[in-house]
């Protein structure tokens, strides 16, 4: 039997975790928010300030904080699924799905920022 070397979507979002959280404590001596702990893994995809590193992923910043609790919390709850943000929101606790959502709103909108195709 032959089996797949490829990782799993969350191992390798998850790959990129200690990559971006060296960049994130270079970032935290300039001004603006300072991303809570948990923004490193939110930012392999989503990219360091939640403008998205690709069109496919969503942008989160400016994205309302009370939305982004919501997705988090259905993410964690199993209402909402999908195989990379569900086991990485089933790890939050209510206080980090909170800061994570402040911080992304606390962003405002990326002008330029990838935009997936309409």
């Amino acid at each position: 039997m032959r089996t797949s070397h490829r990782p799993a979507p969350q191992a390798r979002a998850l790959a990129g975790v200690a990559v971006l959280a060296t960049a994130l404590s270079a970032c935290s001596g300039t001004a603006g928010p300072v991303p809570p702990p948990r923004a490193a893994a939110c930012g392999v995809c989503h990219a360091l300030h939640g403008e998205a590193m690709a069109g496919i992923y969503p942008i989160l910043a400016g994205q309302h904080s009370a939305y982004l609790q919501a997705q988090l919390r259905a993410f964690k709850d199993g209402s909402r699924r999908n195989a990379t943000m569900s086991p990485l929101a089933a790890g939050l606790g209510p206080n980090e799905i909170v800061a994570l959502s402040d911080y992304f709103e606390s962003l405002g909108k990326t002008p330029g920022a990838l935009r997936p195709p309409q």
